[in-house]
């Protein structure tokens, strides 16, 4: 559909998943005390950065057509 595969689109599509799922473990398992939030900021940033770089995949897709 978009016409990103391989590697560099998986890579941060698994990640994305990884991190999600640890955020919300995190947020259910613990006292959220300073050091479990930074936790929790860390899949988040995580989970940002990913989807930047998918995005960024994607817009090199669309100009390189």
């Amino acid at each position: 559909m978009s016409g990103v595969r391989g590697a560099a689109a998986d890579y941060p599509s698994i990640a994305v998943l990884a991190s999600r799922v640890a955020q919300s473990l995190v947020h259910v398992s613990f006292v959220q005390t300073n050091a479990v939030v930074s936790v929790r900021f860390t899949s988040f940033s995580m989970q940002l950065a990913c989807f930047l770089w998918l995005v960024a995949l994607l817009v090199r897709q669309m100009v390189i057509r």
